[in-house]
C-alpha cells in the first residue's frame, strides 16, 4: 500500500526496500536546531499480505506522509510488544544526520585545508562536506546563500563533525538544518516556502505565549580580558580609569528591561577593532529577548491552506488571541498521529533570535594569545 497525492495522511516507513504499514501511532520531531530529526512509529509486526519482515536495528529507512519525505535515515531502536491479542513494534528512526551527532569526526586540522597557507582555502560548503562526506551526508546550500573562502580553520582531533560544522558556520554567520534527505543545508532563516498563516480561532486548537525577563539584561557589554585587578576603592578615580582601560566600546541595550541588569561578556583574543564584539552584543540581546519569548501552538492536521506540510525554518503569520498580528519563524515541530487524530505543535520565534552567534576565527584566537604573550614579556 502506497502513499499517494489523494492520501496525503497515510504514513509509509520503508525499510531496506520494504513499506511497513498497519500504523497505530506516530511522534516525528524535526527544528532548525534539532539534528537528528526523528519520528517515533508503532506499527503491527504482520503485513496484511502476510509477510513479515526481519527488522534489524541499523537498516536503512525512509518515511513519508503520502508523497512528501519526512526522513532519511537509519532504524535506531526497535521495541517488540507481545500480548493475547497483539504483536506490534515500536520503531525509532533518525536522520542520517544522527552519525554527526555523537561520533569523532577523525579529522586533523590539515584534512581541511589546502597546504599549510593562509591565503589558500576551501569554500564553505566544499569544506563541510568533506567533514560529512565519511557519514553518508551531502551538504547544499540556499541558492543565493553566500559561501565564502575559509582560508584555515583548526580543528579538535576528538571534536565531533557537528561540532566542527557548527563552529565553521558561526564562523561566517550562517545557519545550517537536518533535511528530510538526511542531508545538511545551509539556509537563510525563514527561507521554507510557503509562508504560512495561523489564527486563533482558527487553525489553532490550543496557543501559549511566554513572556518573561530571565535571561535578559539591560545592557549588554564587551570588556577586553586583561590581568589587571581593580584595586581601588569603588569612589576613586584610579578605580574608574582602570574599568575604562578595560571597556571595547561595544555595548547593546535591550529596550525590554527597565531595572539596571548588566552583563559583561569577554571581547575574543584576535578580534582585530572588536568588530566581532560589536555584532556578538547585538546578537546576544537580540536572541536573549526573542528566546524569552517562545509562542507554541497546536493546529488540527499537518498541512496549512496550501496542503503543504509544516516545516521548521517556515514564516508564518499569525494572529493572536488578541487581533494583534506579528511575523514569526516555526523553528519546530512535532506532528502526532493516532486514535485521538492527527496534530501539529509548532514552535514560533522570532527571525532575529535564530542568528549564529558570532565567533573570531581560531587561528586568529591563537594570535592573539601570541601576541598577548609577547607583549607581556616586555
Amino acid at each position: 500500500m502506497k502513499a499517494t497525492a489523494q492520501d496525503a495522511s497515510l504514513l509509509t516507513v520503508t525499510v531496506e526496500g520494504h513499506e511497513l504499514t498497519g500504523w497505530e501511532n506516530y511522534s516525528y520531531h524535526a527544528g532548525i536546531d534539532v539534528m537528528p530529526w526523528q519520528i517515533t512509529v508503532t506499527a503491527t509486526l504482520h503485513q496484511p499480505a502476510g509477510n513479515s519482515l526481519n527488522l534489524q536495528e541499523g537498516m536503512e529507512a525512509s518515511v513519508k506522509l503520502g508523497d512528501d519525505l519526512l526522513l532519511t535515515g537509519y532504524l535506531v531502536a526497535i521495541t517488540e510488544n507481545i500480548s493475547a491479542r497483539a504483536h506490534s513494534l515500536s520503531l525509532l528512526i533518525a536522520s542520517k544526520t544522527l552519525d554527526l551527532t555523537d561520533c569523532s569526526g577523525s579529522l586533523v586540522t590539515s584534512d581541511l585545508n589546502i597546504g599549510n597557507n593562509e591565503s589558500s582555502g576551501r569554500f564553505l560548503v566544499d569544506m563541510m562536506g568533506l567533514v560529512c562526506k565519511p557519514f553518508g551526508v551531502a551538504v547544499t546550500a540556499d541558492q543565493g546563500l553566500d559561501n565564502p573562502v575559509i582560508p584555515f580553520f583548526a580543528i579538535n582531533l576528538t571534536e565531533t563533525p557537528y561540532a566542527i560544522i557548527d563552529r565553521l558556520c558561526r564562523q561566517v554567520g550562517v545557519i545550517f538544518t537536518d533535511t528530510p534527505e538526511g542531508n545538511v543545508r545551509l539556509v537563510k532563516v525563514g527561507s521554507t516556502s510557503p509562508s504560512a498563516a495561523l489564527a486563533y480561532g482558527d487553525t489553532i486548537e490550543e496557543y501559549s505565549e511566554q513572556r518573561s525577563t530571565d535571561g535578559r539584561y539591560s545592557v549588554i557589554k564587551a570588556v577586553l580580558q586583561t590581568s589587571q585587578l581593580l584595586s581601588q576603592e569603588p569612589d576613586s578615580a584610579d578605580y574608574v580609569s582602570q574599568v575604562k582601560a578595560s571597556e571595547s566600546g561595544r555595548e547593546a541595550h535591550d529596550p525590554g528591561i527597565a531595572r539596571n541588569r548588566p552583563l559583561l561578556i569577554p571581547v575574543d583574543l584576535g578580534d582585530a577593532n572588536f568588530e566581532v564584539a560589536a555584532r556578538r552584543v547585538l546578537w546576544e540581546v537580540a536572541r536573549r529577548s526573542g528566546r524569552a519569548s517562545p509562542i507554541t501552538v497546536t493546529v488540527s492536521g499537518h498541512r496549512d491552506a496550501s496542503k503543504s506540510l509544516y516545516r521548521p525554518n517556515q514564516p508564518v503569520t499569525l494572529t493572536k488571541p488578541d487581533g494583534n498580528k506579528v511575523n514569526r519563524i516555526i523553528t519546530s515541530v512535532n506532528l502526532t498521529g493516532g486514535i485521538s487524530g492527527r496534530r501539529t505543535g509548532m514552535t514560533l520565534l522570532t527571525a532575529e533570535s535564530l542568528q549564529p552567534q558570532p565567533i573570531v576565527n581560531r587561528l586568529a584566537q591563537k594570535g592573539g594569545v601570541a601576541a598577548q604573550t609577547d607583549s607581556s614579556r616586555g
